[in-house]
C-alpha cells in the first residue's frame, strides 16, 4: 500500500537535554528558561542559549548587558560541573531523551518543549504580522547597543546620535548616527521589517539628494547560520528579503545595506566609514 521510497528515514542522532532556569526574584516561584544543556551519546555537555540577544533587551533594557554577563557565568559553571548548577537562583529540569537528525534538531526541540520565553517572543517577533511595534522597539534597542558600544571606544561621537536631519522648510528625518561626512540608520531583520528597511532607505536616498553627508548606511543586525532560534525557514527570508533591497539600491552609489550580527560589528562599520568618506 506505501512505497517505503517516499518516506524520509527515521532520525538517528540521539542525545539528552535539560532546560535551565533562572530565578529572577528569589522565592518568588517565577522561572525564565536562560539554557539549554545537551549532552550527546559520547557524554560531552555542550551548553547553548535559551534567550536571544533581542528578548533580553525587551526584559532587562539598560541592566542587558549585565543580565548577558551573568548568563555567561552561569554557562561557564555548568560546564565545570558536568551539566549542573551551584549558583543561588539557578535550577535545571530532569533530562529528556531526543532523537533528531542532527544536534541542531535535538536543540530546537528542546528550546521549544521547554516553553522558554525566547521561543514565544521570537515567534511574536518573527512569525506575526502585527508585530510592528514590538519590531519597533527591537529597533531603538539596537541602536542604543551601536551607540554605547562606539561611545565605548570613541565618546566624542556622543552627539551624533538619534538626531533629526532638517531636510527642506518642515521635514526633519530621523538618523541613528549623523556627521557631515556619513550617516547611518539602523535596523534588526526580521521576517516582518521590510517595510521599515524601505521606509529608512528612502530617508538615506532623501538625505543624499540633498547632500546632507557623502556617505549613508542601513545598518542591518542579521542573525547568523548558527542561530538556533530562528529556523532556517525564517533566516532564508530574511536573506531574500535584504538581497531584494540591495539590488534596488544598487545604482545609488552613496548608499550600502550592510548587515552584522552585533554591535561590536555595527560599531566597527561606523568608524571604517568615517576614515573613509
Amino acid at each position: 500500500m506505501f512505497n517505503n521510497d517516499k518516506f524520509p528515514p527515521a532520525p538517528n542522532f540521539y542525545a539528552e537535554w535539560k532546560s535551565i532556569y533562572f530565578e529572577p526574584i528569589p522565592n518568588s516561584g517565577e522561572k525564565i528558561t536562560i539554557l539549554i544543556v545537551i549532552k550527546t551519546n559520547d557524554k560531552k555537555i555542550n551548553v547553548f542559549d535559551a534567550l536571544h540577544p533581542t528578548v533580553i533587551d525587551s526584559l532587562y533594557g539598560s541592566k542587558s548587558s549585565s543580565f548577558q554577563g551573568l548568563i555567561k557565568l552561569i554557562k561557564s559553571n555548568i560546564l565545570k560541573n558536568d551539566g549542573y548548577s551551584n549558583i543561588d537562583g539557578v535550577s535545571g529540569s530532569v533530562w529528556h531523551s531526543a532523537l533528531s537528525e542532527n544536534l541542531n534538531g535535538i536543540i530546537r526541540q528542546a528550546l521549544y518543549k521547554s516553553a522558554s520565553l525566547g521561543s514565544a517572543a521570537l515567534k511574536s517577533l518573527f512569525d506575526d504580522e502585527d508585530a510592528g511595534i514590538e519590531n519597533e522597539q527591537v529597533d531603538k534597542r539596537w541602536s542604543k547597543r551601536i551607540k554605547t558600544a562606539v561611545l565605548d571606544l570613541d565618546s566624542s561621537y556622543e552627539n551624533s546620535f538619534d538626531l533629526k536631519i532638517p531636510v527642506g522648510r518642515d521635514i526633519r528625518i530621523a538618523c541613528g548616527f549623523h556627521t557631515s561626512r556619513y550617516t547611518a540608520k539602523f535596523n534588526v531583520c526580521t521576517s516582518q521589517t521590510i517595510i521599515r528597511m524601505k521606509s529608512n532607505l528612502v530617508d538615506l536616498q532623501i538625505l543624499d539628494t540633498n547632500n546632507i553627508s557623502s556617505r549613508y548606511d542601513l545598518i542591518l543586525q542579521m542573525p547568523t547560520d548558527e542561530d538556533l532560534q530562528v529556523t532556517p525557514k525564517v533566516l532564508a527570508r530574511m536573506k531574500e528579503n535584504v538581497e531584494m533591497l540591495k539590488r534596488e539600491i544598487s545604482s545609488k552609489s552613496n548608499i550600502n545595506i550592510f548587515t552584522c550580527n552585533n554591535e561590536i560589528e555595527g560599531a566597527g562599520r561606523i568608524f571604517e566609514m568615517l576614515k573613509a568618506s
